[in-house]
């Protein structure tokens, strides 16, 4: 999503996004780029992610059917060779410090640097009849908590945001509400959900969706990850 749409925000390219023609496997991005004479398209491999670029000789594929048998191979290799555990396996947090248990699927781990700080990203692997989906868990300071924070203003880039109540993407512990934007181009899910820590703390969940509502089988996955890992982070401040 954010290759992507980085890539669609360079005026000089004149790219634009469009739904992945049915020639490209399902195991990729549910999107691509279109730019003159070439094809981007990618996929997560959990840890990260391969874009593959197609060069168009003369502005069409005369044979679709060698192009997608080429672009199978290459994501069985990609998903083959990346770092990341598969269910029912654990997977460690370092920045964090907790570890989670892998219940479901594939997922790697990353680290990014953007407006929140260092922090891990969790991914799963890409697979057929599935939408990306990545969990970005960090801990925020927050006096008041969950309840305050999210009656107040969100602190994150207003220009899409909404709250969105009792949308419960954790459990009990976490808040029923959450900030939901849909940002272009895309307008994939963008979701935060808060779990109180204390008094002048708070855990946040960033949830990135390929999609712009969640399916009621990655629901289910979401909620138990954002558990796990909401108990992992209050075992760990209970043993200091």
């Amino acid at each position: 999503m954010s290759l992507i749409g980085s890539m669609q925000a360079i005026p000089s390219l004149r790219a634009s996004v469009a739904p992945r023609p049915k020639f490209i496997p399902d195991i990729y991005f549910g999107s691509m780029l279109f730019i003159e004479n070439a094809q981007l398209t990618c996929l997560s491999t959990g840890d990260g992610f391969i874009s593959v670029m197609i060069y168009l000789a003369k502005g069409e594929f005369p044979k679709p059917d060698v192009i997608t048998e080429m672009l199978a191979a290459i994501a069985a290799a990609a998903t083959e060779q990346a770092k990341a555990v598969t269910s029912p396996a654990r997977l460690k947090l370092p920045l964090l410090g907790i570890e989670v248990p892998i219940r479901t699927d594939a997922w790697g781990i990353r680290e990014i640097s953007d407006n929140w700080g260092r922090n891990n990203v969790i991914g799963r692997v890409a697979k057929s009849h599935a939408n990306e989906l990545m969990i970005t868990p960090f801990v925020l300071k927050a006096p008041g908590g969950c309840g305050l924070l999210m009656t107040g203003r969100p602190p994150v880039d207003q220009s899409y945001v909404i709250l969105a109540k009792s949308r419960r993407y954790g459990g009990e512990q976490w808040h029923p509400d959450a900030w939901e934007q849909f940002p272009p181009p895309f307008k994939e899910l963008e979701a935060y959900a808060c779990h109180n820590l204390g008094q002048d703390s708070v855990l946040i969940a960033r949830i990135d969706y390929e999609k712009n509502s969640v399916t009621e089988t990655d629901a289910v996955v979401i909620r138990q990850l954002l558990d796990d890992i909401g108990e992992a982070v209050d075992r760990k401040l209970a043993h200091k």
